[in-house]
């Protein structure tokens, strides 16, 4: 019955320490010299000389060692659970302690916010005012030089906006993830509506959105996370792309899968190797720059990733430094 126990045991010696190991090793010596003594001894002097005092002697010291080994393995396992109780009891209050921070950094994210907007939207709808007066009651001379002024103040609330909106998302996906209410969606009316809310920015840029969609291409998503992720993919495209060049825009099946793949090619300034292993970190600072002069936050392509992993989708680019970049997510096809 001592035999597993036995067994044990001298597993875990080879895991002690030098002076645990001595003691051991010393006890069990005793303890077998002083058996073979007594066997010896009671052998010698019976005057049967019965082989069966030898071994009930024998069997009394592997009694002996078991109940030792037993209740120092007993002492052992008694210390560990005590260990791995108080180990348990600590990550428990790390854990709620993180629990609360979060939910207070969510509640902050959600304060500031809904602070943030009334005074940015003040500041954009004035600007937008001023231009109006500016035009109807200053001469051409001086209006010219307040309108630049004041499309300035404009650009940067709405930059400021821009930038609130996607800090706070990427702190959202982080804490909650994205609600995962899927419902059927045609990628290909949410990648054509997102492209319809993008071509003023292109115009603007002279910039052709090339444009090659076959099939309605059911999904099961969250129709408004995808549609984000689909439009920081454009955007960035576009934000990226010099003046009078054009942006790819193709959606087809995946060959051998029952997948569909979405793919924004554009002809910008590409990356380097070593920038595609961070590509998709928040706040990655790389090599491009928007061509002319639009924000850029360094989380647009974080986001994609946690919409997209979220979606069990994948997401990826392939570049050559120089020669622009394409973009690519892939979803399973809704069969």
């Amino acid at each position: 019955m001592f035999g597993p126990l036995i067994m044990t045991e001298i597993a875990t010696i080879f895991e002690m320490d030098r002076q645990s190991k001595r003691i051991l090793f010393t006890t069990s010596t005793y303890l077998l010299g002083f058996v073979i003594l007594l066997t010896a001894l009671l052998y010698y002097t019976s005057p049967a000389k019965d082989i069966t005092t030898i071994l009930l002697l024998l069997v009394l010291f592997w009694i002996v060692l078991g109940a030792y080994l037993a209740r120092r393995i007993t002492k052992r396992l008694t210390h560990e659970l005590a260990v791995k109780e108080a180990i348990n009891r600590e990550l428990k209050a790390e854990r709620d302690g993180a629990t609360r921070a979060l939910a207070s950094k969510a509640h902050t994210l959600a304060v500031v916010s809904h602070e943030f907007k009334t005074p940015i939207n003040v500041i954009q709808g004035f600007s937008e005012l001023c231009i109006d007066q500016v035009r109807q009651q200053c001469s051409p001379e001086v209006s010219e030089n307040l309108i630049t002024d004041l499309r300035l103040i404009h650009e940067a609330a709405a930059t400021l906006t821009l930038q609130t909106q996607q800090i706070l998302l990427s702190e959202e996906l982080e804490i909650r993830g994205f609600e995962k209410r899927v419902e059927p969606v045609s990628l290909k009316k949410l990648v054509s509506d997102r492209i319809r809310t993008l071509e003023v920015s292109a115009d603007k840029k002279s910039i052709t959105l090339n444009v090659n969609i076959k099939g309605a291409y059911p999904v099961l998503a969250n129709s408004v996370a995808l549609g984000q992720a689909i439009d920081n993919l454009l955007s960035n495209a576009i934000k990226f792309s010099p003046s009078d060049t054009t942006v790819y825009i193709h959606l087809s099946p995946s060959s051998g899968t029952e997948s569909v793949v979405l793919s924004v090619r554009d002809e910008g300034p590409g990356l380097k190797v070593t920038e595609l292993k961070q590509l998709f970190k928040p706040f990655s600072r790389l090599s491009a720059r928007p061509t002319s002069g639009e924000s850029s936050t360094g989380l647009g392509l974080s986001i994609v990733k946690q919409i997209i992993d979220g979606h069990g989708g994948k997401v990826w680019c392939e570049s050559s430094y120089g020669k622009g970049a394409t973009f690519f997510i892939e979803l399973r096809l809704q069969i």
